[in-house]
């Protein structure tokens, strides 16, 4: 698509009953050479439009109805020109105010088509956004905020209306039924998340009310104890996936984590390992759940060693190779990995999800172990307030000591 600067506006300056009658073009900046005068009225013409009845658009007024001036065209484009490098032009956002319908429904579009090209951004650089959130918004939108405010200007929506909506959730799965505090506290931050970008995009005036709170009560948590783990692991059905969820077991790694793990992750002869790589979706990205502990370093034991030699067992290993492989020698992927479990743990008589199998168990054993809430955040890379938010119901009177393995000192290494 192209944008460029056009008026109908010719030189009014008339000298002795005859008219100048210049016109006015960007070679000569819109403005007479001979007389100096300044074009007034403007407007900006984008050409290439795709799936519109007319390839073309006029825009001859500001968001206020105000005809072009220089003043605000060379703004007016520039921002034109960012929405179609982002690929989220849309000529009914360059209406005026008074022509145009800001809906929910209409605006949801364009502000979906921004969230999946800051996913693209490299991960870590600014403004990238995980898949994981996209999907999380798309998901709330199309189930929960198109269907209620769809027909909403966004200016209609206000801190009472979301009250009021937030008040009466039901579950979409079950209508008759409230849905969950977690659910509605997901709600208001998709409300709040596409509102903010509208006022960051200036097609509405900043918020003069707060989102409302919902108060969320605290999650149940499913665990299990070593040897519970066990019998799920002897039902699953190959030695890979049992691998796998043994390192899962043994170290309470997030499980996009543990999928994403490097032949450059782990040294042997020191009995270490790095966490380095996680994925999002199934893109693997340089850092875990949060940037800044990408590179922290934590020892291995026996067992560890065994299960890492015996996954690289007859295999020419490169650094840049996943430790973890399936039976088609591919990393493994969430949805296929989740599969296996649940035939397994179901075949167990186990009703948990993959997330409490590992990384819940491990750190509910090391606390009724004798772990502090710091000791056992520094291993999950979290922090203590969430680890105890988490497991404060996991408590003993007397506090076990600390395994000697465990009392090494976690580092950290000079890059990712």
């Amino acid at each position: 698509m192209g944008v460029a600067v056009y008026t109908k506006e010719v030189c009014p300056v008339e000298i002795n009953g005859i008219k100048c009658g210049q016109k006015f073009d960007t070679k000569n900046g819109l403005r007479c050479p001979a007389h100096g005068i300044q074009a007034q009225k403007l407007f900006i013409q984008v050409t290439g439009i795709k799936d519109k009845k007319s390839t073309r658009i006029r825009i001859y007024t500001d968001s206020e109805g105000k005809p072009l001036g220089l003043h605000n065209v060379v703004e007016l484009k520039q921002r034109i020109n960012r929405d179609m490098d982002r690929g989220v032009f849309d000529s009914r956002n360059y209406l005026p105010k008074d022509k145009k319908r800001l809906t929910w429904k209409n605006y949801v579009k364009g502000y979906l088509k921004e969230l999946k090209r800051r996913t693209e951004i490299p991960p870590g650089e600014d403004g990238w956004l995980s898949l994981g959130a996209l999907r999380s918004f798309k998901k709330i939108q199309r189930l929960y905020l198109i269907p209620h405010f769809g027909d909403y200007e966004l200016s209609e929506v206000t801190d009472l209306s979301v009250i009021k909506f937030i008040r009466y959730l039901k579950k979409w799965s079950d209508p008759k039924e409230s849905s969950s505090d977690s659910m509605k506290h997901q709600c208001i931050s998709g409300i709040n998340h596409m509102l903010a970008y509208a006022v960051t995009e200036r097609d509405i005036p900043p918020l003069t009310f707060r989102m409302p709170k919902v108060t969320q009560s605290k999650k149940n948590i499913t665990t299990l104890s070593p040897e519970q783990q066990a019998d799920i692991i002897r039902f699953v059905s190959t030695r890979n996936a049992q691998l796998i969820l043994l390192w899962a077991v043994k170290t309470g790694r997030r499980i996009g984590e543990y999928r994403a793990m490097k032949i450059r992750d782990v040294d042997t002869n020191k009995m270490e390992y790095v966490v380095r790589d996680a994925f999002d979706e199934e893109v693997d990205k340089p850092f875990p759940k949060v940037s800044k502990t990408a590179g922290a370093v934590f020892p291995m034991d026996e067992e560890m060693v065994a299960i890492y030699k015996e996954a690289t067992k007859d295999r020419i290993c490169r650094p840049m190779d996943y430790v973890f492989l399936n039976s088609q020698g591919r990393h493994f992927l969430h949805t296929s990995l989740s599969t296996v479990f649940d035939k397994a743990r179901k075949k167990a008589g186990y009703n948990i999800a993959l997330n409490e199998f590992g990384r819940h168990s491990w750190a509910t054993q090391r606390i009724e172990a004798g772990w502090s809430f710091d000791q056992v955040a520094q291993f999950l890379l979290n922090t203590g307030v969430m680890v105890e938010q988490k497991y404060a119901n996991v408590t003993k009177a007397t506090r076990a000591a600390i395994l000697k393995l465990h009392e090494k000192p976690i580092k950290k290494t000079g890059g990712n």
